[in-house]
């Protein structure tokens, strides 16, 4: 298993990869979009250029673009991000609320009801943006959500009020109804926050969305090990903007990782099949849940781990370390992550819905995914966001990152027994499901 791994880190290549981010980075990558269909064509020209054969997927996805955003408050017209799947304004008027209780946690039941009742016929201003905020904010009668990007600087982060994983089908159009909704910029934010103390203010909304069902077209390799079983990983290759860390660099890992892996195929004890899906930021997962729908079995019966990539190659990271399911255990992960590391690793921290968790149902007993981060734990802050460009890709940290994800998926593919620990791990769901269980009220 060592040889293998030897054998492939020391064949990555990193202008392969710096030609695909710089492909990439001419490609506004919408899924079902032309320059989306693009970044598919140029995959499926590079698998064949080095002759590894690949399956086209097609489906038909329902895709939520925003076009054009803003609110006019007191004469000052303030940009805004309309979210995926926001209903359209034009010049919606009302009175602009704070929801100043969207500062506070561990809000009672009575203050959860007062606050919403006090959205009705407003326009609300706040600091969440969840779908199921924005849903009950529509229940409760509020004309559009506003809500306040948590990054300081000039973002706005494109957000998803979806709540329906994948493709929604015809008995689930009722929760597809969404009011307007949108994000706003910190400073604005704040902003207009400090004039509402001097008492209301009527303000204007205007949102204009692209929301339709698209075809889009996904590209998936299955390289065959000596056994039926095997390694998924996978990432999106939809994006906004460029969205070169989010998702280019990934993209380009995979393709340059498909290119040696394929090599050294004969060598395998679990197959690998690396996919790149579309319809994770611009809907709600929509290309890798059609996947899982369409190989369900294969997935369930065969699929030993999934390892997904997002967010790579970023400058300034300087430390990895690990989202996982908990199954491998904390001794694994630190073993591993060594490595990578100039400092002792920190503890792997559970997995959550961060990328694309799609595949739980099928279960598939690990769920991994690789964080590429920095030791004062600050997040990269230009993701969904227009600064999410090829300036802010370091080539060595790229080359790391792939590393990385050549190291994990061989163990996986190639060790003799999976490195499950059991009896941590149910240690670990004990004490979640106990802290579950303590917040339960009596009558559940």
């Amino acid at each position: 298993m060592r040889q293998l791994r030897e054998s492939l880190l020391e064949e990555l290549n990193s202008k392969n990869m710096l030609e695909t981010i710089g492909t990439f980075n001419h490609l506004f990558r919408y899924s079902g979009t032309a320059e989306g269909e693009a970044a598919v064509s140029y995959l499926e020209e590079k698998l064949s250029e080095y002759g590894i054969p690949f399956e086209h997927c097609e489906y038909d996805g329902f895709f939520s673009l925003p076009v054009r955003a803003f609110a006019k408050v007191d004469g000052v017209e303030y940009p805004l991000v309309g979210d995926v799947y926001s209903a359209e304004a034009d010049s919606l008027q009302g009175t602009l609320y704070y929801d100043s209780l969207s500062e506070e946690k561990g809000l009672t039941k009575n203050q959860e009801k007062d606050r919403f009742e006090s959205f009705r016929d407003k326009i609300v201003l706040t600091w969440e943006s969840k779908g199921v905020f924005v849903r009950r904010a529509m229940e409760a009668g509020a004309k559009a959500v506003l809500h306040i990007c948590a990054t300081k600087g000039d973002y706005i982060h494109h957000s998803n009020i979806g709540m329906i994983w994948g493709t929604p089908d015809f008995d689930e159009a009722a929760y597809m109804k969404f009011l307007p909704s949108a994000g706003i910029r910190r400073a604005d934010g704040e902003a207009l926050i400090e004039k509402m103390a001097a008492g209301e203010m009527d303000a204007e909304v205007t949102i204009e969305m692209e929301t339709k069902i698209r075809r889009s077209s996904m590209v998936a390799v299955d390289i065959k090990g000596k056994s039926d079983s095997f390694v998924l990983v996978s990432g999106h290759y939809d994006s906004w903007y460029e969205g070169i860390t989010d998702n280019a660099v990934s993209d380009a890992i995979l393709l340059e990782y498909a290119r040696v892996l394929y090599a050294h195929r004969s060598e395998l004890k679990r197959g690998v099949r690396i996919a790149w899906w579309s319809g994770h930021s611009d809907a709600r997962y929509s290309g890798s849940t059609w996947y899982y729908d369409h190989h369900w079995e294969d997935l369930k019966e065969n699929c030993v781990a999934h390892i997904n990539m997002d967010i790579c190659g970023c400058k300034g990271s300087d430390v990895v370390g690990m989202r996982t399911s908990m199954l491998e255990g904390e001794a694994f992960d630190r073993e591993f992550l060594r490595e990578f590391n100039d400092k002792e690793p920190e503890a792997p921290t559970p997995m959550v819905r961060f990328a694309d968790q799609t595949f739980w149902g099928a279960d598939i007993p690990f769920a991994m995914m690789p964080q590429f981060i920095k030791q004062d734990h600050k997040i990269f802050s230009w993701w969904h966001t227009k600064e999410d460009t090829f300036d802010k890709v370091d080539p060595e940290v790229t080359l790391r990152d792939t590393r990385v994800i050549a190291k994990l998926t061989a163990i996986f593919a190639n060790c003799e027994k999976l490195p499950a620990e059991m009896s941590g791990f149910v240690s670990f769901m004990e004490n979640e499901l106990r802290s579950i269980e303590q917040k339960l009220s009596a009558e559940f």
